[in-house]
């Protein structure tokens, strides 16, 4: 099992479900599609959401989202803050990524599938949840939900026109077949600090519906760039083959965060090439556009655009291009 995201931090979902109390029985109901299409289906997800919130305030801290929760009456004031404590103590550090790991599955429905190898979810963190929807309901969920929605339905118009043939192309590219579809997709308003979050065996997506990057076209390029996930990681793929086989000609090391910079180069270029012949626009894949070769990985820009760019104008073959890339880094 494996997971990686924008972040390349491991993070997992899952959901068995605990016992409900009368607080979730008011909440609505949970784990109905918004909408789907071939390869994806997208939800909005009451329970994700509030889980998400508690995240976000989590990592930001205090935030003028934070206005609403004074005015609550003291019972969901004092049970929102309880669950604040409950998940920065719970989910901090290195131990509680794999209880993030584990929460996330369990709330999605597919807990069981994992126990073995992450275990159950946190202790305590059921009960938390539901202590927190009163508050979560109240401040936040009309407005997000309705975010999501509008993402949903903007996401939903491109991936009809275009899905397909964006899927075919990526597939060629990877020289990979995709897995089994339709992936299902959570919408909410965090996810992490990169906006987008996919997990393996069983496939998952998170993503944002507010994140800067994720909106117009670059929504597109970002739910086809987890979806890569699914099929392509450092030890996934054809493209990870043909590096490790050339890293083995070469006496080299391949770079761990190399796959991911393919695939992240190689969903933007499909994306990029079938938003300009399909709406006659040009677009800015995100590797470029969110300054990740200038502020992240500078010294693969060079490499990746004198080799992976060729392989994906179809001048050279993959493998060329892998023992290219892997020369170029050398130098």
């Amino acid at each position: 099992m494996k997971s990686m995201g924008q972040s390349e931090i491991v993070v997992m979902s899952l959901l068995v479900l605990w016992p409900v109390g009368s607080v979730v029985a008011q909440a609505p109901a949970s784990r109905a599609p918004v909408s789907s299409t071939d390869q994806f289906v997208f939800y909005s997800d009451f329970r994700i959401n509030a889980h998400d919130q508690l995240m976000q305030f989590v990592a930001a801290g205090d935030t003028a989202r934070s206005a609403c929760v004074a005015g609550l009456a003291e019972p969901e004031r004092e049970a929102w803050s309880r669950g604040v404590r409950f998940y920065r103590e719970t989910l901090s550090g290195r131990a509680g990524r794999r209880r993030l790991l584990a929460a996330r599955f369990h709330l999605v429905g597919s807990g069981a599938e994992v126990e073995g190898e992450l275990g159950p979810m946190p202790d305590g963190m059921g009960q938390t949840l539901d202590d927190v929807l009163v508050a979560y309901r109240t401040c936040w969920w009309e407005e997000d939900d309705a975010a999501n929605r509008r993402w949903i339905a903007a996401i939903m118009g491109m991936l009809e026109e275009v899905g397909e043939e964006v899927a075919s192309r990526l597939s060629q590219a990877y020289q990979t077949p995709w897995g089994e579809w339709p992936i299902p997709v959570d919408v909410a308003q965090y996810v992490n600090f990169g906006g987008g979050n996919t997990v393996v065996d069983p496939n998952h997506i998170f993503l944002t519906s507010v994140g800067a990057g994720y909106q117009g076209r670059g929504a597109l390029e970002m739910i086809f760039h987890e979806a890569s996930h699914t099929i392509i990681g450092p030890r996934a793929g054809e493209p990870s083959r043909q590096l490790r086989l050339a890293a083995e000609r070469l006496g080299v090391e391949v770079p761990v965060v190399l796959s991911h910079i393919v695939l992240f180069y190689t969903a933007g270029e499909v994306v990029r090439r079938v938003i300009e012949e399909k709406y006659g626009e040009q677009y800015l894949p995100y590797v470029y556009a969110g300054g990740l070769f200038d502020r992240v990985w500078p010294e693969f820009r060079q490499p990746m655009e004198a080799w992976w760019q060729p392989y994906l104008g179809g001048r050279i073959s993959m493998t060329e291009a892998a023992e290219g890339l892997l020369k170029a880094l050398q130098q």
